[in-house]
């Protein structure tokens, strides 16, 4: 979750949980539901559509972090960006 310039100056990275558990995906606002039917789903390099679940949101240390397997296009850090207004109650 975490901007690039700040990944390539920290040692640790902001990170949300994600899981294929999509059925509360529809109806809470802090989570983001990934259709990996549909190209930006596919660009996420995710196995099967997924949630991203923004109220779950932690940091690590990038030595954890063991691979990219994607990227989230504009449009879906958008909508995830929503989410985590929506988890942290910001306008």
């Amino acid at each position: 979750m975490q901007d690039d310039g700040l990944n390539a100056r920290l040692n640790s990275t902001i990170v949300a949980i994600i899981t294929s558990v999509n059925v509360r995906a529809a109806v809470e606002r802090s989570q983001l539901f990934i259709d990996i039917s549909k190209p930006d789903g596919q660009a996420t390099g995710l196995l099967r559509s997924s949630t991203v679940k923004a109220e779950h949101i932690d940091t690590v240390d990038q030595r954890d972090i063991i691979r990219t397997i994607g990227h989230f296009s504009d449009d879906l850090i958008l909508e995830l960006d929503g989410c985590i207004k929506s988890a942290l109650r910001l306008k």
